[in-house]
């Protein structure tokens, strides 16, 4: 596993990229590592590129995530709200839950597989339409040419 997160000064975002295996403890400190450098900066876009993580997360250890970010957010005095994160993959259906459960909480978050669209995404500020389809599940990932709100 190997990540590195930086301030891109140029477009005023947070950039991060993870590559390996996604479980629990390495997604806690990736997710530490990321939210100490949002509140170092004080800049709240967030582009991770995880288009080469392999996922291996239970839909328990998503919840646990989001409860870990918000407990580090607190400690730090940091609404975690405000940030506004893309993600982007090669593997938007693996994310859709991990999406809409943040969604559903109030963040803002989108994920892609255009690294240039989840850019423009970030910069316009806009939230993305999440639309439930028919019973086959309780989410979907939505296409890189979804309509903004």
């Amino acid at each position: 596993m190997t990540y590195s997160v930086w301030h891109n000064v140029d477009e005023g975002i947070i950039e991060a990229w993870f590559k390996g295996d996604l479980n629990i403890k390495t997604a806690r400190d990736f997710m530490r590592e990321i939210i100490d450098r949002i509140a170092q900066e004080k800049c709240f876009l967030l582009l991770t590129d995880m288009s080469e993580a392999s996922f291996v997360l239970s839909v328990v250890d998503i919840f646990s995530l989001l409860k870990f970010m918000e407990e580090l957010g607190s400690h730090l005095k940091l609404n975690m709200r405000v940030v506004r994160r893309a993600v982007i993959t090669k593997q938007p259906d693996v994310l859709a839950f991990y999406e809409t459960v943040f969604y559903n909480r109030g963040y803002q978050m989108a994920i892609f597989s255009d690294p240039a669209k989840a850019r423009t995404w970030l910069r316009e500020g806009k939230r993305m339409n999440h639309k439930v389809q028919g019973n086959a599940a309780p989410y979907t990932a939505h296409s890189d040419t979804s309509q903004a709100d």
